[in-house]
């Protein structure tokens, strides 16, 4: 299959529509309006784990239901899914690597003089509790802050700065949750994995723009409309030209902290659960399968053994025991001369997440 097929194009109608309906329950409009449209980053949080009308069921109620996963065989884990954004096709002027820089030259210099880096455009941390029977999807905001020998950096810097393994540190730092496992691409591969796996059905929260180099939310002077959740995206390729790719490399690019950070955490949950949901259609060994024909587009310490002692628990993986933890802290927006950035509150983060370990 060429591209990503299709994507979950109706949500905001459908989280309307749920949250009137909703109205019959809790007779607060306002109450509702205001958890579908918040446009902080704990907004993400009430629209993603809206509670599903089912059968009468509602959120509460499922989770008071049989734990699914506590019998099946296999280990409670974590999974760190990265997409990184490295497109020297597109930019020329990227940091040089170690083994380039002229030893008589300080290496500081080069980040003075406006080299690019390469660093995530999406992070999520994905864990599975057969404790409390579910799977608990943490996305994270690559311009979130965290402390670094050098003071304070983004999570995309110290990607791109100090490599995955520091990087990897300061996720485990900030969620107190230790990283069994990760799986990191690049957005130019992506094209490739989603042959491999099939259609990802994914969230598409907000118009997308394009120019080739940047996807945002705004149009503006040579871009155009890459993805729009009202419209089929595959509708849009004819407009495209080459150096734009693909519009799943597109959504996983879109980076516009404008008006905050819960679009970018949207597509980061989003995406990663399609992929689960993708390898949760097989059986082990055809996941195991499947993995040999991915994992060379991907850093990853991801093997088959993993399929074959896990892969009845990726099996069970749906929905309906999916939940998305929105990480707390305080969107900052851009001023002179800082970019926007997302200040964690650590603590209260790793609070979240201290029972599914």
């Amino acid at each position: 299959m060429k591209g990503l097929k299709s994507f979950g194009i109706a949500f905001l109608i459908t989280a309307v529509l749920a949250g009137i309906a909703a109205v019959f329950v809790t007779n607060s409009v306002e109450g509702i309006l205001l958890g579908i449209f918040d446009r902080t980053p704990d907004g993400i949080t009430d629209i993603l784990n809206a509670p599903k009308d089912e059968g009468g069921a509602d959120k509460e109620e499922s989770d008071q239901t049989e734990n699914t996963l506590k019998d099946i065989e296999g280990n409670s884990f974590s999974m760190l899914i990265v997409c990184t954004d490295y497109r020297p096709k597109v930019f020329s002027d990227y940091l040089p690597a170690p083994s380039e820089i002229d030893k008589t030259e300080d290496e500081a210099g080069y980040l003075e003089d406006g080299f690019r880096i390469a660093g995530p455009s999406t992070i999520c941390l994905v864990q599975c509790s057969k404790e409390y029977g579910e799977y608990i999807f943490t996305p994270i905001a690559p311009n979130t802050n965290v402390t670094t020998p050098a003071g304070y950096e983004t999570l995309y810097n110290v990607y791109g700065y100090y490599g995955f393994e520091f990087f990897k540190s300061k996720v485990e730092s900030i969620t107190g949750v230790s990283v069994d496992y990760y799986a990191v691409v690049n957005c130019t591969d992506v094209k490739s994995i989603v042959d491999v796996i099939g259609a990802v059905y994914c969230t598409v929260p907000c118009e997308i723009f394009t120019d080739g180099k940047v996807y945002v939310g705004q149009s503006g002077a040579g871009k155009i409309k890459a993805l729009d959740p009202e419209v089929e995206f595959d509708s849009f390729l004819e407009e495209c030209t080459d150096n734009i790719g693909p519009s799943s490399m597109g959504l996983l690019l879109y980076s516009d902290y404008s008006d905050g950070i819960e679009d970018e955490l949207i597509i980061s949950d989003g995406y990663t659960k399609g992929v689960f949901r993708n390898f949760a259609k097989l059986s082990p060994n055809g996941q195991s399968s499947l993995w040999t024909r991915v994992e060379k587009y991907a850093v990853t310490n991801i093997t088959t053994d993993f399929f074959a002692q896990n892969g009845e628990l990726i099996k069970a993986f749906s929905d309906d025991i999916a939940v998305t933890v929105s990480y707390p802290g305080l969107f900052k927006p851009a001023g002179e001369p800082q970019d926007a950035t997302f200040e964690p509150d650590v603590s209260g983060g790793v609070e979240a997440l201290s029972k599914y370990r």
